[in-house]
């Protein structure tokens, strides 16, 4: 029995393995997969394969500065996700986000909000007891 469960998992991760290397031929998978690899590499591989801490770049006559990239790229990174969101936001599409069919409208959403009920029942008591 546990060898049939062994045989069922290996079999299984190497079907999903070979459909992820498949899907590398199309380019959005292969540019998905390079920011990935890069992203591992710069957060958590960089310091492995190097033997020294920071960059430092040397001018002539200076002292030595350190340039540190990732407090470089951070802001940078947060102001072009800032604008593409601004963007998005401001320049709407034409359609929307989700498209609801008519039975789906009438599955997800059977009634107002329960405050107008509210609205209406107080209403509709204060009109009885005049």
């Amino acid at each position: 029995m546990i060898g049939a469960l062994v045989y069922l998992q290996l079999t299984s991760l190497r079907n999903a393995l070979s459909q992820r290397l498949r899907r590398l031929r199309h380019p959005r998978y292969l540019a998905g997969a390079i920011v990935g690899a890069a992203y591992f590499y710069v957060f958590f591989f960089r310091h492995f394969f190097s033997g020294r801490g920071r960059p430092t770049l040397h001018l002539a006559g200076l002292p030595a500065l350190t340039v540190d990239w990732p407090s470089l790229l951070e802001p940078l990174g947060a102001s072009v996700l800032f604008v593409v969101a601004a963007l998005a936001w401001i320049l709407p599409k034409d359609r929307a986000a989700l498209q609801f069919t008519e039975a789906e409208v009438a599955f997800l959403f059977p009634r107002p909000w329960p405050a107008a009920r509210w609205c209406t029942s107080s209403s509709s008591s204060r009109n009885s007891r005049s």
